[in-house]
């Protein structure tokens, strides 16, 4: 048994990440400033032993004692870094130092994931520091890139292409993707993704830069496979009025040294046909009747005061970071 740490957990991939560690048998802590994640994503997880969250912004350093940590907190998506820039720059800066740091104090291996098509120069950065520490500290660092996630637990908003399209189903709209429908998108869904994390991190040799398994098709094909799991009969799907940008690099994409699929790094294919994922998560979005979970309330939960601590069975609320 690990005691992992999961930077970003209360996101879509890092509350399912959570998930697959526990199940692992492992104890996990996760750490998450609620930015973008969801405290509803891991209210279920409230009861465990083996569990601990708190709420933290890693762009301030912090402390934990861990044999791994999953680095999932690096804003370089579009729908990341767009509404504050220079406050994503800081982030991926700060935070994957504050991650480093932690790591080198633990000796522990660390995964760092990014987009597939990182925006911004933030991300360029942090992934030249997390180059440079490795080298010169001596720390074990692996990359993994992930195409746009998809699947349970995603954001009740209309901010993701997937999300916005299945709320319009849901409600018998017509379909207007924010994106041109003859745009070919890869998504992946949820469950690949945290394999892939999962087994770059349990591979005894040093991967290269690993990129998640997805699966390619045109917006107009996606959204007639939402539509069809909806329930919809011919449905309408028009061009949107204004064609919104798709997760794409702001600055040159990097180019470390070839990057490999996962399938040849890990062996590793997509366990979901696109259809059926999509499928999944019209079914999620329809039990909750498109609604927003309710808000939580103020505090957080966490295993102990300590994260430095091992989890215990306590309840116990804080307010403070673990700082």
């Amino acid at each position: 048994m690990q005691r992992a740490l999961v930077v970003g957990g209360a996101g879509l991939v890092g509350s399912h990440l959570v998930d697959r560690l526990l199940a692992d048998g492992h104890e996990v802590i996760a750490i998450d400033d609620l930015s973008r994640g969801s405290f509803a994503s891991l209210a279920h997880l409230k009861r465990e032993k083996r569990f601990a969250f708190m709420e933290h912004d890693v762009a301030a350093p912090f402390r934990a004692r861990v044999d791994c940590i999953y680095h999932l907190a690096v804003p370089s998506t579009r729908l990341a870094c767009e509404p504050d820039p220079v406050k994503a720059a800081m982030t991926c800066v700060s935070g994957t130092m504050n991650v480093l740091e932690v790591a080198a104090a633990n000796e522990a291996r660390v995964v760092f994931s990014t987009a597939s098509a990182p925006w911004g120069q933030g991300v360029r950065c942090a992934e030249t520091l997390a180059a440079d520490f490795a080298n010169t500290r001596g720390a074990d660092v692996r990359v993994v890139r992930l195409p746009t996630a998809y699947g349970p637990r995603m954001a009740l908003d209309g901010d993701h292409l997937v999300t916005s399209l299945v709320l319009q189903a849901l409600r018998g709209e017509v379909l207007e993707p924010p994106i041109r429908l003859d745009r070919r998108i890869r998504l992946a869904y949820v469950d690949d993704s945290v394999e892939t994390l999962v087994r770059t991190m349990s591979n005894p040799h040093h991967t290269p830069v690993v990129v998640a398994p997805s699966s390619e098709a045109l917006v107009r094909e996606i959204a007639q496979m939402i539509a069809t799991a909806a329930g919809l009969l011919g449905p309408e799907i028009v061009e949107a009025s204004v064609d919104g940008p798709p997760s794409m690099p702001m600055s040159a994409r990097l180019n470390p040294a070839d990057p490999l699929p996962a399938s040849l790094a890990l062996g590793l294919t997509t366990s979901m046909e696109l259809a059926e994922g999509l499928a999944r998560t019209v079914r999620w979005f329809e039990a909750r009747g498109c609604r927003k979970p309710a808000e939580r309330p103020s505090g957080i939960f966490v295993r102990g005061a300590d994260p430095e601590a091992p989890a215990s069975g306590s309840h116990a609320r804080a307010n403070g970071s673990p700082a």
